[in-house]
């Protein structure tokens, strides 16, 4: 199962995009200080896809292209990936993290 889009790169709307700095891990109160629990840790957040996942935002956000993005893994072909607008020269790359291993793409190189 994948667990997160980890780096998108140069792909559609996204010219660079890290799901972790987007996700922070741990949780913070109202006033942004860490949550702490009882043994005084700070409390993580699991900041990773779900069972069932809802995609929102305004038109040219990068919905569909996350949706291309999964069908490139199913067909093995980077067909449907369109280059980030500005950067047409230069090549894309993602990386998606699943249970078991991450799974690479590239124009350059071949999915791993």
């Amino acid at each position: 199962m994948i667990k997160k889009i980890k780096i998108l790169k140069n792909i559609g709307s996204f010219l660079y995009f890290d799901w972790d700095s987007v996700n922070p891990s741990l949780q913070i109160d109202a006033n942004c200080n860490p949550v702490l629990d009882k043994k005084g840790d700070q409390k993580i957040i699991s900041n990773q896809f779900n069972k069932f996942n809802v995609l929102f935002g305004e038109n040219g956000t990068g919905k569909t292209t996350i949706v291309n993005l999964f069908k490139t893994l199913n067909e093995d072909s980077n067909s449907l990936i369109n280059k980030n607008w500005d950067h047409e020269a230069d090549p894309f790359f993602f990386e998606f993290e699943t249970d078991s291993t991450n799974i690479l793409f590239s124009d350059r190189y071949p999915k791993s």
